[in-house]
């Protein structure tokens, strides 16, 4: 029941970020503090335009606004399957985070 009510949650998340006009988020104040700290953009920066565009087929404006969406949108996409699936990135991180003490000084 859990993993239908994350599936749903994720389906939600989909439906209202292509409702919202990439646009619109430019009239926003910037959320990123590298950028408002120094005044120049951050490598991320542009990447939830960038999505947002993906996510309307605007390829174009998806690449203008950040160059590595062609990076992160498929890992992303992957990252949503394998949850919904089943698999737990949350898990892994965990059981890595403890192979890694084994290298920590003592």
């Amino acid at each position: 029941m859990r993993r239908v009510g994350a599936c749903s949650a994720a389906v939600a998340a989909l439906l209202a970020a292509w409702l919202v006009p990439a646009s619109r988020l430019d009239q926003l104040p910037s959320l990123c503090v590298f950028r408002n700290l120094t005044g120049w953009e951050c490598p991320g920066c542009g990447m939830t335009r960038a999505v947002l565009s993906i996510l309307r087929g605007d390829l174009p404006a998806a690449f203008g606004y950040n160059h590595l969406v062609i990076v992160v949108f498929p890992l992303l996409g992957y990252t949503l399957v394998k949850e919904a699936l089943g698999g737990s990135y949350v898990r892994e991180f965990h059981r890595l985070r403890g192979a890694w003490r084994r290298f920590a000084p003592r």
